[in-house]
C-alpha cells in the first residue's frame, strides 16, 4: 500500500477507532451552538378551575423565566448561570413552593432545600433546611463552589450562605396566606390540632394574598434544566418541601442524583414526593438507563415515571445534549415550558393538554 493510500485509510477509520476505544466518535458530539432550556413549576394535582387572572398569572411567571433563560444562552452564557437565575426568579415569584410562597411545616415554620449541578463537571451543591437565606439556589451555587462539601444543612448552612454573601431575610418573608391555610387544611386531614398562627410574628406589611381557598397542588417546586452552546448542560431545583412536614424533612431536592443530576449527556429536575424519588435514585437513572441501556432522553423519564415509581409520584424534565426535551409527570399538572435556538418557545400547564406559544 502506498503511502498516500495509508493516510486515507487512517483519516477514513479514525472516528470508528476513536469510538471504539470509548472516547466519542465525531457522529457523536453534540452540536455545536444550539442551546435550549426547559423549566417547570411542580407537579401536582392543580384544579382546571383556577380563574382567568391566576392561569395568566402562572403562565407570564413561566413565560418570564423562559425569556430571561433564553436572552442569557443566546447571549452565550453558561448553562449554569441560566438555572441559576431562572431559579432565582421562580423563587422570588409567591406562586411557587420555593422562596417566597414556600409552604409550611408542622409546627409553622420554614425549611427550604435547593441544589445546583454543573453536567460539564459532575460539580454540585447544596443546602436543606434553610431557614432565613432569600434564594436557596444561591446557597446550593455557593456550596459547590466555595466549600470542599456537597451539602450543607440547618443551621450551618444558614451560616455559610450569608457569611458568603446570600441575602439574610426573618422567616416571615416566605409567609402567604394561601400556604398557611394549606397547612391547617393538612394539619386537619392529619388528625391534628391546626394552628392559630405561624411559628413566627407577621409583619402588618404582609397582608392576605388572596381570600380564595386553598387549592390542592396550587404551585410547587421550581426547576430548571439547560445546555448551552458549549455543549454544557445544567440543572437547579428548589422547594419548600411538603405542606404539614416534620421539622427536619429533607426530600430529593437537595440530595444530587435522587431530585436533580446533570452530567455530559442529560440534565434532570425532579418534583414530586420526594421519598420516593430518593429511594429510587431517579434523577440519576434517567441518566444511568440513556448511558446503559442506550434510551432516549424520552423513553429515559417514561421508564422512571411508569416502570419505577407509582402513578401521582410527580413528574421531571430533563434535557439531553442535543437539546432534546422530556417533560412529563403522573399527575393532572405540571406547569412547564421550554425553549430552543430553533425558536421552539412552548407552555403547558394541565400534563393531558398540548404545549403553547
Amino acid at each position: 500500500m502506498s503511502n498516500r493510500a495509508a493516510r486515507i485509510m487512517t483519516v477514513i477509520l479514525l472516528p470508528m477507532i476513536v469510538g471504539s476505544s470509548g472516547v466519542q466518535s465525531i457522529a457523536d458530539q453534540p452540536k455545536a451552538g444550539r442551546w435550549a432550556i426547559a423549566l417547570h413549576g411542580g407537579a401536582g394535582n392543580r384544579s382546571r378551575e383556577m380563574d382567568r387572572d391566576e392561569r395568566e398569572s402562572l403562565e407570564r411567571s413561566l413565560r418570564g423565566g423562559l425569556n430571561a433563560g433564553k436572552d442569557i444562552l443566546s447571549s452565550g452564557g453558561s448553562s449554569l448561570d441560566v438555572v441559576e437565575a431562572v431559579v432565582v426568579m421562580l423563587e422570588d415569584d409567591p406562586q411557587f413552593n420555593a422562596g417566597k410562597g414556600a409552604v409550611f411545616n408542622r409546627v409553622g415554620a420554614h425549611e427550604l432545600d435547593a441544589s445546583i449541578m454543573d453536567g460539564s463537571t459532575l460539580r454540585c451543591g447544596a443546602v436543606a433546611g434553610v431557614k432565613f437565606v432569600k434564594n436557596p439556589i444561591k446557597a446550593a451555587r455557593l456550596v459547590m463552589e466555595r466549600s470542599p462539601h456537597v451539602l450543607l444543612a440547618g443551621e450551618g448552612a444558614d451560616q455559610f450562605a450569608i457569611e458568603n454573601g446570600c441575602e439574610r431575610v426573618t422567616q416571615d418573608y416566605f409567609y402567604t396566606d394561601r400556604r398557611f391555610r394549606e397547612m391547617q387544611d393538612a394539619l386537619a386531614k392529619q388528625g391534628l390540632e391546626p394552628l392559630a398562627k405561624p411559628a413566627y410574628s407577621i409583619h402588618p406589611h404582609d397582608p392576605p394574598t388572596s381570600d380564595k381557598p386553598a387549592l390542592e397542588g396550587a404551585g410547587g417546586t421550581v426547576g430548571c434544566v439547560a445546555l448551552d452552546s458549549r455543549g454544557h448542560l445544567a440543572a437547579a431545583t428548589s422547594t419548600g418541601g411538603l405542606t404539614g412536614k416534620l421539622p427536619g424533612r429533607v426530600g430529593d431536592t437537595a440530595i444530587c442524583g435522587a431530585g436533580n443530576y446533570a452530567n455530559k449527556n442529560c440534565a434532570v429536575s425532579a418534583t414530586g414526593r420526594g421519598e420516593q424519588y430518593i429511594r429510587h435514585s431517579i434523577a440519576a437513572k434517567v441518566a444511568w438507563l440513556m448511558a446503559e441501556r442506550r434510551l432516549t432522553v424520552d423513553e429515559a423519564v417514561r421508564h422512571c415515571l411508569d416502570e419505577i415509581l407509582k402513578p401521582g409520584d410527580g413528574g421531571m424534565i430533563a434535557l439531553d445534549r442535543d437539546g432534546k426535551v422530556s417533560m412529563h409527570a403522573t399527575t393532572a399538572a405540571m406547569p412547564r415550558g421550554f425553549a430552543d435556538s430553533t425558536g421552539r418557545f412552548e407552555l403547558a400547564i394541565w400534563i393531558d393538554a398540548q404545549v403553547s406559544p
